[in-house]
């Protein structure tokens, strides 16, 4: 009677639960939420800065004769062209490092030798931005003294110690020796500028014409029956022949002349230590030094200044 009674309200209990098929899907209880996420703020991320270009110092050399090495000068290290050259740089606010190899005494011959037996030069001139060149003046300057000389003995005891025929003599051997000294500096300069530019290509070669040394010496020679000559117009005249040999090889071997002898012109008694004589005037063999002092240095340190800018 009880199982009987369970079959009956089983078929009950199914209809008011219905089937699984029947029931509803559930619905969702929980919206979907749009999150914002921000934008990153835009960041600028300063450029490192450069880092400040070291100074660069501008290499120097200096060739040449005791007139390039300071041959006089109180104080060569200071007041050298050179030197003086390298002062007016670091004024600048510009770097120079000078390196000196003048040597009293040289010719263009020897200059073109010792450019390559020395071997601190080649090693300098391979850094040079600028090579200077002082040469040609003692190709025949040797040979002004001997002729100075000849007609300082002549003046002090023209009746014991030379002839008329002794000076003029001195003046023609004189003459042969300039014009030997300035074909030696023609064929000497290719060979100069070949050694340095073994050594360098680029760096730029300033070569200094050279200034008349005798400039304020200005005594006429007159050893009687002979053309009388004045000794200042005579170097010049020498100096000249020297100095169109330096401009006129200029663009074939590519230097920059440094006009050295205008600077001078006019001023070699404030410039040379030669001492002036006035016109008419006694030679006196002490007092005639051909170089620079340290003013002439000072005017040949702003030539080539002005060629480095």
């Amino acid at each position: 009677m009880k199982k009987f009674l369970i079959f009956l309200l089983l078929p009950g209990l199914l209809t008011a639960c219905g089937t699984a098929e029947d029931l509803p899907e559930p619905t969702e209880t929980i919206a979907e939420t749009e999150e914002t996420v921000p934008e990153a703020a835009e960041v600028t991320v300063p450029e490192p800065e450069e880092a400040p270009a070291e100074p660069t110092e501008t290499v120097y050399v200096s060739l040449g004769d005791s007139i390039a090495r300071g041959y006089g000068l109180a104080d060569v290290r200071n007041e050298a062209y050179s030197a003086v050259l390298a002062a007016s740089f670091e004024e600048s606010g510009m770097g120079m490092v000078p390196y000196n190899f003048g040597v009293d005494g040289q010719d263009s011959t020897q200059l073109a030798a010792y450019i390559v037996n020395n071997p601190a030069i080649p090693e300098a001139i391979a850094d040079a931005d600028y090579v200077s060149i002082s040469i040609g003046a003692n190709n025949f300057l040797g040979e002004a003294f001997d002729f100075l000389n000849v007609c300082y003995d002549f003046q002090k005891n023209p009746s014991t110690r030379l002839t008329s025929d002794d000076v003029t003599s001195a003046y023609q051997q004189f003459n042969r020796d300039v014009a030997d000294g300035v074909d030696r500096l023609r064929d000497d300069i290719p060979q100069i500028v070949a050694n340095i530019r073994a050594s360098n290509e680029d760096c730029d070669i300033l070569f200094l014409t050279c200034y008349n040394p005798y400039g304020a010496v200005d005594v006429t020679l007159d050893w009687g029956g002979a053309m009388p000559v004045n000794f200042a117009a005579l170097a010049g005249t020498s100096v000249t022949q020297m100095n169109d040999v330096i401009r006129d090889l200029a663009d074939d071997y590519s230097y920059t002349v440094a006009d050295v002898y205008t600077a001078f012109e006019g001023k070699w008694d404030r410039l040379v230590n030669a001492a002036p004589v006035e016109a008419g005037g006694s030679l006196n063999m002490n007092a005639v030094d051909p170089h620079p002092n340290k003013n002439g240095h000072a005017v040949i340190a702003d030539v080539l200044m002005e060629l480095m800018k």
